[in-house]
């Protein structure tokens, strides 16, 4: 023999060995990246479940809010007394368990002037034009609004609000306010 056969034999080997390494590492690649690609697939029905739900419950939210006759009754009394002769701690307890229950940023008691009556919360007691808009709308048409996302300048972080009116049916005068919540996503949508 040939000194060349044992090399040549040596190379098929080594060729034979490397092209089955190859044809096993890009067969366990594409089952890692369809493995993958399934995960992220479950992971993201998960997310878009979670916020159809929490888009849910915040509608929910609102049918509660808009359709207390009790709560709309008291407020529109409340909202006709003076100043002066104003008693909130009612309809600040009621405020406050919103906020409680349903991790709102804010509630606002306003009317279509951008008058805040009563505010519970974490950021501030005024409304902005963009809000004060969507109050006016929904006493207009006596519907409840879920904004979509904004900032506004008096308030710190991007939030989207739910405005919902409070009318009794009784407002001869004209005088007729609106609840507006801040919702805060921090709270539920950005750590998803």
């Amino acid at each position: 023999g040939s000194p060349l056969i044992p090399l040549a034999i040596f190379f098929l080997l080594g060729a034979g060995i490397t092209l089955s390494g190859l044809h096993a590492f890009q067969r366990q690649k594409e089952h890692l990246h369809a493995q993958t690609e399934s995960e992220i697939g479950a992971i993201a029905d998960l997310k878009v479940n979670q916020i159809l739900r929490w888009r849910k419950d915040l509608l929910s939210a609102r049918q509660i809010i808009a359709q207390n006759p009790i709560i709309k009754k008291r407020i529109y009394e409340f909202i006709r007394q003076p100043d002066a002769e104003r008693n909130p701690s009612d309809i600040q307890i009621w405020m406050k368990a919103l906020t409680t229950a349903y991790d709102f940023g804010d509630v606002l008691l306003a009317d279509e002037t951008g008058r805040v009556y009563l505010s519970m919360g974490v950021t501030t007691n005024q409304i902005g034009p963009y809000a004060q808009e969507q109050v006016q709308r929904a006493l207009e048409n006596n519907e409840v609004i879920l904004t979509d996302f904004h900032r506004a300048s008096h308030v710190s972080f991007v939030h989207l609000d739910l405005v919902a009116p409070l009318s009794t049916g009784m407002e001869s005068d004209g005088r007729r306010a609106a609840l507006l919540i801040r919702v805060d996503p921090q709270q539920f949508l950005f750590p998803l």
